[in-house]
């Protein structure tokens, strides 16, 4: 193996200090994996930093531009602030490397720590942003809120967390652990000079030469050497301003001295003030800054000890003067009031400061991109993942629909990783649907599941394979978080003998009443030895003289144990539903607005929410296959119905959901390819339709279902919602031959549900 340059040795020592410093600080994170890719010049990244919670990816693919960015760009800055600095630049990457690394496992580390550190405190993180975004575009429809707050979460927690690092490592234990820590473990080749410290740097009328120590601080602005190498590396415009905005408020919140912060600052605002006037530029960093104490409430104030007006007047007081000295004690006191307040859930702190924060700056968020930090984030990568974490990449693993997969095909995923476009959105979706009230939730998912047309299947890409699989989602969610689970008869919980086999046991036969005589006639060793295998007592004196014995043999016997189970309820093997979803049925934004075929999806949910239920119970496997037909049909793939039921991209849930809004044409090879995804064993036909079929289509139609229930393990259920058409005439003649077929013309969405149910739940 090639031995390690520069970089990837600090990145290794940052991970010892690192250690070092949780192994007293977070004890809890110290077995915290840490996974590092291999260099790869061809990656289209040049370092990536994630974690999913558990495992911290620490990866630096292009480890020749880093260490060119730092002696270009960083390394200069360094100098020029700090212009006594007499240390050569080889010892100044090398601690600036190290240092940057050392924040970075800290940033990973700090997401479980801090922010967010449970799914409830990620909830309420989702819903601060989409009420702030709201309350900052009233006229926003809800999926484009939604789309906001998905691409702007991240940037949201790195607030929280790089706020609480930069605080913390310059105070109290942690500041001190850390002192220890380099103390200890930096070589006295690396020794800087006091002045890459917080202090500052002695003037030109010194003439005592400054000593060489250990470093005791980690230098100041450590933080946004990240960014920075970031702007260096993005050459054209920014596709939106929300993530350059951000990165110049940790420019200016996060370099603690002015001769660090101006520069720093001054980097940032002179790149986003060519996309935007520099007066808008000013006027909404003041305000997001602000903004944090912006909704806090009297009596939230009172828990924090804090005074609007004051902080308002350091905000004013560093954005007005960030260059000057003089302002460095505001600077500390306006830092640290904001990490009080962001790390305090109590009274909703965080989330009131939150919903301020964000609103100046919600207009500038994008809708189809995310606004993180682009090599550090919550979420599955695309490095050092190690086999079997996290959720294949589009192209990578599962086939995604448009990349070789039909439409209805395939079980699907149940989600998009964090880290896969899109996934950051969903995951916001379904927070929201959770900690919303249920009028809002409805809402936002009937708006999102009918923005982008609802036809199973389709073939897109980018952006809009995004919108298909949100889509998916809030329709699979609005669905199932608003059916009832139909009562049924449950199964008999009952005791069930259990046959263990043969065992060998002593059988009582007779006793025998002896004399002392005869007892010494006895073979004593085997009474003994029969007593200490079973512990029964077989002899026992009656008398002086007399004794009694008792006698038995072994016998084989059945062992008969029982144990309790769920019995008198046999279910299908197989349900296939055939849904019409031609014109007249509605349209393709069907979700929640009472059309047919939304009224269809609250019948076929609820029956697969009872049935799902029955299959656990009975510890069966159902599989489901949809049949989605209008112009042609779309049929799925079978799927194992507890998979199909809790996930939202499979083939059966998406050609189930899926709306055509043509004719009502049945494609008349649909058995015979439905047929060969059928398992053995009993299957169930539910067709629900609102009238005739395409003249076209009618007898190939009539034939496959005539086919079909001339098997007796097929019963077949064929529904008309308000009509009774020519073609269900014919079906009911041919269901007086065969009465494992039932038509029923004119139903209401409640008999179907019952009566579906009835046929798929059969008592014994």
């Amino acid at each position: 193996m090639s031995k390690k340059g520069i970089v990837h040795q600090q990145l290794d020592l940052a991970e010892n200090t690192w250690r070092d410093v949780v192994r007293t600080e977070y004890p809890l994170f110290l077995d915290l994996k840490v996974v590092k890719a291999d260099p790869d010049p061809k990656k289209e990244r040049h370092w990536m930093f994630y974690t999913d919670m558990t495992t911290s990816h620490m990866d630096v693919f292009k480890p020749d531009l880093i260490e060119k960015l730092f002696r270009e760009t960083i390394v200069p800055m360094y100098k020029e602030a700090y212009s006594q600095l007499n240390v050569s630049e080889e010892e100044l990457v090398v601690r600036l490397l190290h240092d940057n690394f050392f924040y970075l496992y800290s940033h990973e580390q700090y997401h479980p720590t801090f922010c967010p550190n449970s799914k409830l405190d990620e909830k309420k993180f989702d819903e601060a942003l989409y009420l702030g975004i709201q309350k900052a575009q009233p006229g926003l429809k809800e999926p484009d809120i939604l789309r906001k707050v998905g691409n702007v979460r991240n940037a949201g927690w790195d607030q929280v967390i790089d706020g609480a690092f930069f605080t913390f490592s310059n105070q109290g234990s942690l500041e001190q652990r850390i002192n220890t820590v380099m103390e200890s473990s930096m070589p006295p080749q690396k020794q800087l000079q006091t002045a890459l410290q917080t202090s500052t740097p002695p003037t030109t009328t010194q003439q005592t030469a400054i000593p060489q120590v250990v470093p005791t601080h980690l230098p100041d602005a450590v933080v946004p050497i990240f960014d920075i190498l970031e702007f260096e590396t993005q050459t054209k415009k920014f596709d939106s301003l929300f993530y350059p905005l951000s990165r110049a408020i940790y420019g200016m919140l996060f370099c603690g001295t002015a001769k660090m912060r101006g520069p720093i600052f001054d980097y940032f605002k002179q790149r986003i003030i060519k996309q935007m006037p520099e007066k808008e530029f000013d006027e909404v960093l003041k305000k997001a800054v602000s903004g944090f104490v912006g909704e806090l409430t009297p009596e939230q104030l009172k828990y924090l000890r804090l005074e609007k007006a004051d902080f308002k007047r350091n905000v004013d007081q560093v954005f007005s003067n960030y260059q000057n000295p003089a302002i460095d004690s505001a600077h500390q006191e306006l830092t640290s009031d904001l990490n009080r307040i962001l790390l305090e859930k109590d009274l909703e702190i965080r989330y009131a400061a939150i919903r301020g924060f964000i609103q100046p700056l919600a207009k500038y968020i994008s809708l189809t991109q995310e606004e993180k930090r682009h090599g550090t984030h919550i979420g599955q990568g695309q490095g050092s993942g190690q086999p079997g974490q996290g959720q294949p990449s589009p192209g990578q693993g599962q086939p995604q629909p448009g990349q070789g997969q039909q439409p209805g095909q395939g079980t699907g995923d149940p989600q998009t990783g964090q880290n896969q476009p899109g996934g950051n959105t969903e995951a916001a979706l379904l927070n929201l649907a959770d900690i919303l009230n249920e009028q809002q939730a409805n809402a936002l998912l009937s708006a999102v599941a009918n923005e982008s047309g609802n036809k199973p299947g389709g073939q897109a890409g980018g952006q809009a394979q995004k919108d298909k699989r949100l889509s998916n989602l809030a329709k699979d969610e609005y669905y199932k978080r608003n059916v009832p689970e139909l009562s049924i008869k449950s199964p008999n919980y009952e005791a069930v003998s259990v046959d263990l086999g043969k065992k060998r046991v002593p059988v009582y036969i007779s006793t025998l009443s002896l004399t002392s005589q005869e007892l010494v006639q006895m073979d004593l060793e085997q009474i003994m030895r029969f007593q200490e295998e079973t512990g029964i007592v077989t002899l026992s004196q009656i008398s002086d003289y007399e004794f009694r014995l008792d006698q038995y043999e072994w016998q084989e016997k059945d062992e008969i144990d029982y144990k309790f189970e769920n019995t008198d309820l046999e279910l299908p093997d197989n349900v296939v539903f055939h849904v019409d979803s031609s014109g007249s049925m509605g349209g393709p934004n069907y979700v929640g607005t009472g059309q047919p075929y939304d009224t269809l999806m609250h019948v076929c949910f609820a029956t697969l929410k009872s049935l799902l239920k029955a299959a656990q119970d009975m510890k069966k496997e159902v599989n489901i296959i949809a049949a989605n037909y209008s112009n042609g049909t779309i049929l799925s793939d079978a799927v194992e119905l507890q998979h199909m039921y809790n996930t939202p991209n499979n083939g059966a849930k998406l050609a189930l959901l899926g709306f055509q809004g043509g004719g009502t044409d049945y494609s008349a090879d649909t058995f015979a390819k439905m047929n060969s995804k059928l398992k053995p064993g009993k299957t169930v036909h539910v067709w629900v339709t609102d009238g005739e079929l395409s003249p076209g289509c009618v007898q190939s139609t009539f034939n496959q279902i005539q086919s079909a229930v001339q098997s007796p393990n097929t019963s077949f259920l064929y529904f008309e919602i308000g009509s009774r058409s020519s073609f269900g005439s014919s079906l009911e003649r041919l269901f007086q031959q065969f009465p494992n077929g039932q038509y029923l013309p004119n139903v209401t969405i409640q008999q179907i549900q019952s009566k579906a149910l009835e046929v798929m739940l059969q008592y014994q």
